[in-house]
């Protein structure tokens, strides 16, 4: 089993389920980025088992203690390398499973693999464990991945647009049911609110010169906004999408531009959602109205030469060939 992945951004795992911690090693993250940690651990601790009767009763703080690539709460361009301790351990309960493997895990493969020298408790690296620094790489992998994406678009000389949300401070133009929710949380994205960092893009994704920026009321960028008339402006058919959140903003954008007859193309990896099922079930819903998935390797190496052009196809259909 290999512990590393990735080109771009080359992540590696570490630990055993039993052992003093898990962790990972994150290369390549851009520097200039303020991670959310009050998002990251609420993240964290919705896959933290112990929390129900579905899950195991192992409980875990999995408080991630970073070790380097970020100084003075912003990345640094060094790995970025986060451990969590291991504190609710009980090696001897597995006892055995080096000479009786468990139906269903990798205790056997592991065996066979690691010639009997594998950490068996609990499934020592292959353990469901490892998920939780899989989560810290997840949950910081979506900004270099888009910084990425955005680089090549403006090589490809596509108009970039930065599409954010930003309230009036008294919220008279907060929606109705998120008006309560948006007062008693510190008034975030307005003027109005505690912290004005909450208003920035990370430095990797800022507005370069060039880029045009549109601010949007609702979750959608087309919904009372300008960006259609601009767009077709410019002759642009084709609508590229990056960003989060993949259930809200992300998919309203694109039912929206679905509905002008646009082609839409969502570079899958550089959108997120709360839960890797949530995101699946949503690109999988996205895919069957007609939007097009790409990987951000696949646009950055190929650009958009594998989207089709549905909308000229049609044309072409509708208005018949031409003597």
């Amino acid at each position: 089993m290999s512990s590393g992945f990735g080109t771009v951004l080359k992540l590696q795992l570490f630990g055993e389920s039993h052992g003093p911690a898990v962790g990972m090693c994150l290369d390549g993250f851009p520097a200039g980025f303020r991670p959310d940690l009050t998002a990251l651990q609420a993240f964290l601790d919705r896959r933290a088992p112990g929390r129900s009767a579905l899950t195991s009763a192992r409980r875990e703080a999995d408080r991630p203690e970073f070790l380097s690539g970020l100084a003075d709460d912003l990345t640094c361009g060094a790995p970025l390398t986060a451990v969590l301790p291991n504190g609710d351990t009980h090696p001897a309960d597995y006892a055995g499973l080096e000479d009786t493997p468990r139906p269903s895990h990798a205790d056997y493969p592991a065996a066979v693999k690691y010639h009997g020298a594998q950490a068996a408790s609990g499934g020592g690296h292959f353990s469901g464990r490892l998920t939780a620094p899989l989560c810290v790489a997840g949950a910081a992998a979506t900004v270099p991945a888009c910084a990425s994406a955005l680089v090549r678009a403006r090589k490809l000389g596509m108009p970039v647009f930065h599409v954010v949300r930003e309230y009036a401070e008294d919220g008279s133009d907060v929606e109705a049911v998120r008006h309560a929710a948006w007062h008693d949380g510190g008034k975030p994205v307005s003027r109005a609110c505690v912290n004005p960092r909450s208003l920035d893009e990370p430095a990797p994704l800022a507005p370069q010169p060039g880029d045009r920026v549109v601010v949007k009321p609702r979750f959608s960028a087309f919904f009372n906004t300008n960006l259609d008339n601009v767009l077709r402006r410019l002759g642009v058919g084709t609508v590229v999408l990056i960003g989060t959140t993949t259930p809200n903003c992300i998919r309203t954008t694109c039912y929206d531009a679905l509905s002008l007859d646009y082609n839409v193309a969502v570079i899958e990896d550089c959108t997120s959602s709360r839960t890797p099922a949530v995101q699946a079930a949503n690109i999988e819903d996205m895919a069957h109205i007609g939007a097009q998935m790409l990987t951000c390797d696949e646009f950055c190496t190929q650009g958009l030469a594998s989207v089709r052009d549905v909308a000229a196809e049609v044309a072409v259909a509708v208005r018949g060939p031409r003597a």
